[in-house]
Order: structure tokens, then sequence, then C-alpha cells
């Protein structure tokens, strides 16, 4: 079982199970666990609870707590290489990267709570009491066939997932799915409500990564490289 591999998070996990929650390993740590990549952080989403107290009572018991992310129900420990949340979900409320609202709720269940994800390669989760593989979208299927495929038309609410786009293509050997690409060049004028240093530090995420013409072919197709050259240099 995968929570047995981390012996410093085991305890936190069969304490969340002992009191009644559903810890799920979700987005990118299932992703490159799939791919048998070597774990750096794992976000544990704790389905079960009612409210972000709740969940601090438990996590006090392991350390001191970050409280970073509490506003989006997200809690670490410090010290700790992981992050729990209760699950959330998010309706776009105004420009920019803050113009989210976030609503908490650690009763959804695990497709709905999954649906504000942005690919489907990033909307597994791993119950970590059974080792079972969730993916109401597809996720396996598009990681196998090395797809980058949007969930929802709420893809196109956040214009960084563009950019997110460039970094896992360049990262992972993926390609955009026809249905994708379309969003992503809709999407790219829209580029100019973001921040200049979070546009960088996306792309700068890609930095060194093994398929850097999957990323450039990306920010060609979408526009990215004629609009933003400085971008297109970063790779």
């Amino acid at each position: 079982m995968w929570r047995l591999t981390q012996p410093q998070l085991t305890p936190i996990i069969d304490a969340l199970l002992a009191y009644g929650a559903r810890p799920i390993l979700v987005g990118g740590a299932v992703r490159d666990h799939l791919l048998g990549l070597p774990f750096h952080e794992a976000d544990i989403e704790v389905f079960g609870l009612n409210d972000v107290a709740e969940l601090a009572q438990i996590l006090l018991a392991f350390g001191t707590l970050d409280e970073r992310g509490r506003d989006f129900g997200v809690l670490g420990i410090k010290g700790r290489h992981a992050q729990f949340g209760l699950p959330r979900q998010e309706h776009k409320t105004g420009e920019g990267y803050r113009g989210f609202e976030v609503i908490i709720n650690g009763k959804l269940n695990y497709k709905t709570a999954a649906k504000r994800r942005d690919f489907t390669l990033n909307s597994m989760g791993l119950d970590l009491a059974t080792d079972e593989l969730l993916d109401p979208y597809g996720g396996q299927v598009d990681l196998a066939a090395k797809t980058l495929r949007h969930i929802s038309p709420a893809f196109t609410e956040d214009p960084l997932r563009v950019l997110r786009a460039v970094q896992l293509a360049a990262r992972f050997d993926l390609t955009l799915a026809p249905e994708t690409l379309t969003c992503c060049q809709a999407m790219a004028p829209h580029l100019q409500e973001l921040n200049p240093a979070h546009m960088r530090a996306e792309i700068l995420k890609a930095k060194g990564a093994p398929f850097p013409d999957r990323g450039r072919a990306v920010m060609v197709q979408t526009g990215i490289a004629a609009a933003y050259p400085e971008l297109l240099a970063l790779l």
C-alpha cells in the first residue's frame, strides 16, 4: 500500500482513519505514483469531516500546524512533506487568480470534488484505506496515451492552466487533446490578466525537463510563443 511506503505519514493517515475520516491521495502525487516516480510531497484530501477545525484537531497531535492554506481548507504539519485539505469547489467571481469563490465541504463525493481540477491525469485519487484508484474522468487512460485533456468547461476560468499545460507537456512527454488545444488557444489572450512572476514561475517548473520540445510545441500551437517570446526562451 502507498501509505506504508511513507513512514512519516502513516501514523497521521491511521489517525484520520481511526477518527472515521476518509483520506485520499490526490493530484500530481497519484499521477507520479502510477508513473513510478519518487515521492516529493503528498496532497491528501480528507473526506467525511465537518470543517477545518476538526481536521486541525486531529493533525495537532503530530506537530505544529502550517495554516497558510486554511482559507482554502488546507493545513500542513511543519516538517512533514504533505498537505491535508478538505474537499472544495471553486467558482469564478472576478478577474485574476484571486477572483474565485471557495466552498469547503467535507461531505462532497469524490467525483464532484475532483471536477475542480485541471486535467484528467491530475483528477485521480488513491483511497488510502483500500488502495483503490478513483478515476471518475478517465485520467489513467489519458496518462497511458500521453494526452492532456481538460475535465470541464470551468477549465477556461483560470488562464494559468495554459502555462500548466506547457510545463506538464515538457515534463511528461504529453500532447494536448484537440478539444483542450481549442480551449487553450481561446484562453491564451487572457494571460495578460496574470501576474508576470506567476507566469514565469509556471514555465520554470519545466526548466531542464526531459521533453522541452513538447512544451515548446504547446506554446507555438496556443499562440503563447508569438505573444510572449520571453517565456518561450525559458524553455
